[in-house]
């Protein structure tokens, strides 16, 4: 698991509230680290690694972070990027309804296809328009293209009438 920084400098955090300390050995220049555990142990430690078990089962450790953020070799963390701010939800485009005369009842809102006027009113509804004689559309165009087939029934049914 590759180490990001800022558990670098958790750990290193770590290491201080623990009270690990490195030490160096005057003559070889070699760093070793306390133990958090045991009073008689030290950690040897390098830029690349430390003998703990932490870092051998991790791959990181407090020892190792206190001697890279020690020595300066720790980068300072990014600062975290505001989060984006969100796009605002889309409102759904609706198109404006307008009302036209029903075509299945041709605006009488009663349902006199099969011409069953001994029937009651009330079985004899539009079901397209629930009886009001008007439906809505989603636009002019719908309104449009409602209208001119209306035009065409009547003009057919005024025909029809004349012959």
């Amino acid at each position: 698991m590759a180490d990001t920084v800022l558990d670098l400098w958790r750990l290193a955090d770590e290491a201080v509230k623990r009270r690990i300390s490195i030490l160096v050995e005057p003559i070889s220049g070699d760093h070793f680290a306390t133990s958090a555990s045991s009073d008689t142990l030290l950690h040897r430690v390098t830029a690349y690694s430390c003998s703990c078990r932490g870092f051998t089962r991790w791959g990181r450790c407090t020892h190792h972070a206190l001697l890279l953020a020690s020595k300066g070799w720790l980068t300072e963390p990014d600062p975290q990027p505001d989060p984006e701010p969100s796009a605002p939800a889309a409102v759904p485009q609706t198109k404006p309804r307008v009302t036209v005369t029903c075509l299945d009842c041709l605006g009488t809102g009663i349902d006199d296809r099969l011409g069953t006027h001994s029937v009651a009113v009330a079985l004899l509804v539009c079901n397209a328009c629930g009886g009001t004689g008007t439906v809505e559309v989603a636009d002019d165009a719908d309104r449009f293209h409602l209208d001119a087939h209306l035009d065409e029934s009547l003009d057919w049914d005024v025909e029809d009438l004349a012959a």
